[in-house]
C-alpha cells in the first residue's frame, strides 16, 4: 500500500511533465517571427545577416535557387568558414558564373540562427546579373549578398512587402491573428520541380508558368527570341503589354508587364516581380507546396504617395 502512495505523486510529476513538453511544443509550432526589412529606392527589399559579428545588407532574392550567398568582397570578412565544393550559377542575362560553397558555423537571419549553413561566393558581378531594375542605366550598386528562397523552405513564409513586412508563419489561423484577412486568399499549387518557386496563372486567356522574383522590380513577359534588343536596351526602351491577369480562376485585375527578352537557363513565361508584390499578399506554405495570393488594397507604399 505505501509503494502505491509513492506512485502517485511520481504519475502526477510525470504527468505534469509531459503537459509541459506538449504545450511548448504546440508554442514552437506556432509562429509568427517578422524579418526585418527595408525596401531600397527601387523597392527591392533588404534584410541584416550577422556572421561572427558583422552584419551584412543582403537583398531578398526569390528568383535566387540558393540559401544565402554573399560577395567576393563580403566574404573576405569572414574567417571561421570551411570550402566545400564550387557549382555554376547563371545571371538573368544568361552568363555563368563559379560560385564557391563555404560552411560557416552560425548565421543570424532577425531573431532566427541557421546551424552549419552551406553558404555561396558569388563574384560581385554575379550580384548585379541577378537583380533587375527599370531603367537602370547606371550599374545597379553592389549588395553584400543574396538571400535565397530556400532560406524560407523549412519555415512558410508570408510576404507583405507593401508594407514592409516578411514573416515566418506556420499557418492561416496565426496571420488570422495577426489582423489579416485571411477568407480573401485564392490558392494555387506551388511548384518546385524546377528548384524555383513558381506558379500557374492565366494571362490574356494564355495560361501561363508564372516565376516569382523579389529581384525584380518589374513584372514581365518573355519575348522568347521574337524580340532583337538585348535585355538592357529593352530594360532602357520598354514596351508594355496590359493584360488580364487570372490566379486559380480569380482576377487579379489588368497587369502592365515588360516584354523582355529573358535568358535564363530555362524557359520563362511571365515574371511575376516587386511591382506586383507591393500590392498583394503572399503567403507560401512549403509544406503544403500551395501558394496563397490576396490583394492589398492600400500598402503602407501607396499611402506614402497619396499624402
Amino acid at each position: 500500500m505505501k509503494n502505491r502512495f509513492y506512485f502517485i505523486p511520481f504519475l502526477t510529476l510525470l504527468l505534469s511533465v509531459l503537459i509541459f513538453i506538449y504545450l511548448k511544443k504546440i508554442k514552437t509550432d506556432i509562429y509568427f517571427d517578422l524579418i526585418p526589412i527595408e525596401l531600397d529606392s527601387d523597392y527591392i527589399p533588404c534584410t541584416p545577416v550577422e556572421i561572427e559579428g558583422i552584419v551584412f545588407n543582403v537583398i531578398i532574392d526569390l528568383g535566387f535557387n540558393q540559401f544565402l550567398s554573399l560577395t567576393e568582397t563580403s566574404m573576405e570578412k569572414i574567417f571561421n568558414k570551411k570550402f566545400v565544393y564550387s557549382s555554376q550559377i547563371t545571371g538573368v542575362r544568361g552568363t555563368s558564373y563559379e560560385s564557391k560553397k563555404y560552411e560557416f558555423p552560425e548565421v543570424k537571419i532577425g531573431s532566427e540562427s541557421f546551424i552549419n549553413l552551406i553558404v555561396g561566393e558569388d563574384p560581385d558581378q554575379f550580384s548585379q546579373d541577378a537583380i533587375l531594375k527599370e531603367n537602370a542605366i547606371a550599374p545597379i550598386a553592389i549588395p553584400d549578398g543574396l538571400i535565397g528562397w530556400k532560406a524560407f523552405q523549412n519555415k512558410n513564409v508570408f510576404l507583405d512587402l507593401g508594407n514592409s513586412k516578411i514573416a515566418f508563419c506556420d499557418s492561416f489561423s496565426t496571420l488570422k491573428k495577426n489582423g489579416y484577412d485571411v477568407e480573401a486568399f485564392v490558392e494555387t499549387p506551388l511548384l518546385l520541380d524546377r528548384d524555383f518557386v513558381e506558379c500557374e496563372a492565366a494571362i490574356a486567356d494564355r495560361t501561363v508558368r508564372c516565376f516569382l522574383d523579389t529581384g525584380f522590380t518589374i513584372s514581365s513577359i518573355n519575348t522568347f527570341g521574337s524580340d532583337v534588343r538585348s535585355l538592357d536596351e529593352a530594360i532602357r526602351n520598354p514596351e508594355m503589354q496590359r493584360c488580364p491577369l487570372r490566379i486559380s480562376g480569380k482576377s487579379f485585375g489588368i497587369g502592365n508587364f515588360h516584354k523582355l527578352p529573358l535568358n535564363l537557363p530555362f524557359s520563362v513565361d511571365v515574371v511575376l516581380g516587386m511591382d506586383f508584390f507591393i500590392h498583394h499578399h503572399v503567403f507560401i506554405d512549403f509544406k503544403k507546396e500551395k501558394i496563397y495570393f490576396r490583394r492589398n488594397h492600400l500598402p503602407k507604399f501607396v499611402q506614402q504617395r497619396i499624402r
